[in-house]
């Protein structure tokens, strides 16, 4: 097996796996309000016939709690697993001129109407983890665009994803079909989400398709918007090994604690 070929394969699996995340995490948990809107939001539970879930502007969180602040969050390699190392941070990119993100448009034309709409800039922090055999974890954090979750444009998110058509579109070489599905997911919180991709990869480098399975949870935890994702690996052999769920699982379950004590 040419080691070239196997080395290109896991780098475009790895760019895959990104694009569909970060394009998923832009919408997944924030409401496009206008940020510079006041607004004040009544604690949940309140009894004074206030409504609890209003989209008001989240100020609070922002004013407590700084960039750093939600860098200490993260986890590290030791709260991911045994096999995992952190990756080398990277240059932010905005996704503009992905393959994966133009076909996106075109084949998912109500998401991507959703996603051209929360056009305001979006502090974030994230750290990336992957094995010898290129399964990845991925965690990102940031400010919730509000308050309080808006789960009508949650619901109206899912549904967009629902109608996708298969996106298909070519990357160094390879060429990649893409089917998505998403639903509401109540063990993260009522304002949470599962993204699951179903990628196929097919190139001349490659002597038969390789399948591989990315799967995204999102939720909205108080103040901050909160992504986790894993992805299948690859062998020298490529031998697809499947992404862990479980241990995606515990990392969701753990910022989820974090995220709400550091509020």
């Amino acid at each position: 097996m040419n080691p070239r070929r196997t080395s290109n394969a896991r780098l475009s699996i790895n760019a895959v796996a990104v694009m569909v995340t970060m394009a998923f995490a832009s919408v997944s948990c924030t409401a496009n309000v206008d940020l510079s809107t006041s607004g004040t939001t009544t604690p949940s539970g309140s009894t004074d016939g206030t409504d609890t879930t209003s989209s008001a502007p989240d100020t609070t969180t922002r004013k407590r709690l700084s960039l750093s602040d939600l860098e200490d969050l993260l986890p590290a390699a030791n709260d991911i697993g045994e096999d995992y190392t952190q990756d080398p941070a990277k240059e932010e990119d905005d996704g503009a001129d992905d393959p994966f993100v133009a076909e996106l448009e075109k084949s998912c034309p109500e998401y991507a109407a959703l996603e051209q709409e929360d056009d305001a800039d979006k502090d974030e922090v994230q750290r990336v983890f992957s094995t010898d055999d290129d399964r990845s974890m991925s965690v990102e954090l940031s400010f919730a665009r509000n308050a309080t979750p808006n789960l009508d444009e949650l619901e109206e998110l899912l549904a967009s994803i629902k109608k996708c058509d298969e996106v298909k579109f070519s990357e160094d070489g390879f060429d990649y079909k893409v089917e998505l599905s998403a639903k509401r997911d109540d063990r993260f919180g009522d304002a949470a989400a599962a993204l699951e991709m179903h990628i196929t990869m097919t190139g001349d480098e490659i002597p038969k398709a390789i399948e591989f399975e990315t799967t995204i949870y999102s939720a909205q935890v108080g103040g901050l918007a909160l992504t986790v994702s894993a992805t299948s690996g690859l062998t020298s052999k490529q031998a697809v090994i499947p992404a862990d769920i479980d241990v995606l699982k515990d990392v969701m379950d753990l910022m989820v604690t974090r995220t709400e004590d550091a509020q």
